[in-house]
C-alpha cells in the first residue's frame, strides 16, 4: 500500500511540476493562429504613412525628372493687344491712335546653344490730326514674318550652360528617388524586424512566467523544509534571491513585449499607444533550424544609398557649371530676317506679302558682355572647383560606408550564427540533463529541488537562444537594404 502511495505521488509531481515547462518549450505558440510575415509586411505595405511616403515620392520623381527638357523645350508665344490713345496736344498735327497688335511664334533653344524664334505678327493702326477728324483718318494694316536667331560662343558655347541646367533637374530627380527607394527598404526592413521581434517577445515572456513558476515552488519547497528543520536557512535565502530575480526578468519581458507591440503596431499605421492585437495577429515564431539555415544575402555592386551619392555628385557638378558659365564673358552671333506687307485703305494684299521677300529686314551682328572684375570671377572659378572635389570625396566616402557597413553586418551575421549553433548545442544539454535528472528523480536519487533547478537551467538555455535568434534576424533583415533587388 506504502508502495503505491509513493508511485501515485511521484506521477502528481511529474504531471503538475515537470509537465508545464516542458508544454511551454515545446510549442506554446502552435495552440493559438497566428499571423505570417507575409501577411504582416502586405498591412505595411498597404497602411504605413511611410511607405505611402516613399512611393510618392518616388512615382513623384521619376516624372519631375523631365523637368531637366523643359530649357530645350519648344514654345508657342501668343501676345494680343488694343491700345486707344485720344490724349489732346497742343501740336495740331498730333494724331490721335487706336492699335491693334496680334503675334503668333515658336521658339526653340538648341541644346547646342542657339536660340531661335520665328513669329507672324498683325499691326491694325487707325491715326489721324488732333482733334478727331475721320476725314484725315488712316487706316493701316501691317504683317510681318520674323526669324531670330542667336548662337552663343563663349557662356554657354556649343550649350554647356544649357546641358547643365537638364543635367541638375534629371540628376536632383534621381538622386532623390534613389534615396527614397532605399529609406523604403530600410522602412521594410524595420517592419521585419518589428515582427520578429514581436514572436521572441511573446515566447520570452511565457518562458519568464514559467521560470517564476518554477522558483516561487523551489521557495515554497525550501521554506518547509527549513521550516522542519532539514535544510540551512541560507537556502531559503539563496531561493528567495532567486525568486526575486526571476520576478524581475519577468517585467522586464513583460515591457519589451509591451514595447514591440507599440512598433509591430506603428508600423502598420495604428495610434502610438495601441498595444493590442487581435485573437490571430501573434507573430510566428521562426524555428531555429530555420535562424540557422539564413545566409547573407548577395550584395549588389552598387546600392542605392550609393547610387544616390552619385547623382549628388552629378547635382552638385551642374551646379557649379552653371556658376562657372554666368561669370563668363557673353560673346554671341545674332541675326534676323523679316518680311512685311502694308496695306492702306482700300488696299489687300499685307498678309500674304508677309509672307514672301518682296520688302525685307536683315540684321546681323555680335554682342559682347563680360565683367569687369576679374578677381571675383577667379574666386567663384576656384570654389566651384574645391566643392566639385569636395563633392568626388564625399562619393568616395560613401563607397567605403557602404562596403565596410556590409562587411561588418556580414562578419556580425556569421558569428551570432555560430553563437546560436552553440546554444542550440547548449539547449540540448540542457534538456538531456533534465530529461536524465527526471529518471533520477523516479528512481529515488535526486531531490526535486535539483529537478526544478535544472528545469530552471534548460528554460535559461532556451531564452538566451531567442536572445542570440533575434540578434541574427535583426542583422539579416539589415542586410537585406544592401541586396541586389
Amino acid at each position: 500500500m506504502q508502495m503505491k502511495t509513493t508511485r501515485a505521488w511521484f506521477t502528481l509531481i511529474k504531471t503538475f511540476v515537470f509537465s508545464p515547462l516542458i508544454l511551454v518549450l515545446s510549442g506554446s505558440q502552435s495552440i493559438a493562429a497566428s499571423m505570417s510575415l507575409e501577411s504582416y509586411l502586405s498591412q505595411v505595405l498597404g497602411d504605413s504613412a511611410a511607405v505611402k511616403s516613399s512611393r510618392s515620392q518616388i512615382e513623384g520623381t521619376a516624372l519631375t525628372a523631365k523637368e531637366g527638357g523643359l530649357p530645350t523645350m519648344a514654345r508657342l508665344t501668343l501676345q494680343g493687344s488694343f491700345t486707344d490713345d485720344q490724349r489732346q496736344f497742343p501740336n495740331p498735327f498730333q494724331t490721335a491712335m487706336r492699335a491693334r497688335a496680334l503675334g503668333l511664334g515658336f521658339e526653340k533653344q538648341f541644346d547646342f546653344g542657339l536660340a531661335s524664334k520665328i513669329s507672324y505678327n498683325l499691326n491694325s493702326l487707325n491715326f489721324g490730326p488732333q482733334p478727331v477728324d475721320r476725314r484725315f483718318l488712316l487706316d493701316y494694316l501691317g504683317a510681318q514674318t520674323q526669324i531670330d536667331l542667336t548662337q552663343s560662343l563663349w557662356r554657354n558655347a556649343f550649350g554647356k550652360e544649357t546641358r547643365a541646367s537638364a543635367e541638375l533637374a534629371e540628376a536632383g530627380s534621381k538622386a532623390a528617388e534613389y534615396a527614397e527607394k532605399f529609406k523604403l527598404k530600410q522602412t521594410l526592413a524595420q517592419a521585419e524586424n518589428a515582427y520578429n521581434r514581436l514572436a521572441i517577445a511573446f515566447e520570452s515572456v511565457n518562458l519568464e512566467r514559467e521560470l517564476l513558476d518554477r522558483s516561487k515552488r523551489i521557495l515554497e519547497w525550501t521554506e518547509k523544509r527549513v521550516k522542519n528543520h532539514l535544510s540551512d536557512r541560507i537556502d531559503q535565502l539563496q531561493t528567495r534571491s532567486a525568486y526575486q530575480m526571476r520576478l524581475m526578468s519577468l517585467k522586464a519581458a513583460e515591457q519589451e513585449l509591451t514595447s514591440a507591440k507599440i512598433t509591430f503596431n506603428q508600423m502598420r499605421n495604428l495610434p502610438a499607444d495601441e498595444t493590442t492585437l487581435a485573437g490571430t495577429e501573434e507573430p510566428e515564431l521562426i524555428p531555429t533550424e530555420r535562424v540557422l539555415n539564413l545566409s547573407v544575402p548577395v550584395r549588389a555592386t552598387e546600392t542605392l544609398d550609393v547610387k544616390a551619392a552619385k547623382e549628388s555628385e552629378r547635382v552638385t557638378k551642374a551646379s557649379n557649371e552653371l556658376s562657372l558659365q554666368k561669370v563668363q564673358p557673353d560673346l554671341s552671333l545674332f541675326a534676323s530676317a523679316g518680311f512685311n506687307g502694308i496695306d492702306f485703305a482700300g488696299q489687300q494684299g499685307a498678309l500674304t506679302r508677309a509672307l514672301t521677300a518682296q520688302h525685307p529686314i536683315y540684321t546681323a551682328g555680335v554682342k559682347l558682355n563680360f565683367a569687369l572684375d576679374l578677381s571675383d570671377t577667379a574666386d567663384i572659378r576656384a570654389g566651384r572647383a574645391k566643392q566639385q572635389m569636395a563633392a568626388e570625396h564625399l562619393t568616395r566616402q560613401k563607397e567605403l560606408e557602404s562596403e565596410s557597413t556590409f562587411r561588418d553586418l556580414s562578419q556580425k551575421f556569421n558569428e551570432a550564427r555560430l553563437r546560436l549553433k552553440m546554444a542550440d548545442e547548449l539547449v540540448s544539454m540542457q534538456k538531456e540533463k533534465l530529461e536524465y535528472e527526471k529518471y533520477r528523480f523516479n528512481l529515488g536519487r535526486t531531490t526535486t529541488y535539483q529537478v526544478l533547478t535544472f528545469e530552471q537551467d534548460y528554460a535559461q538555455a532556451v531564452i538566451s537562444r531567442l536572445r542570440i535568434e533575434n540578434e541574427i534576424l535583426a542583422l539579416h533583415s539589415q542586410l537585406k537594404t544592401f541586396a541586389q533587388d
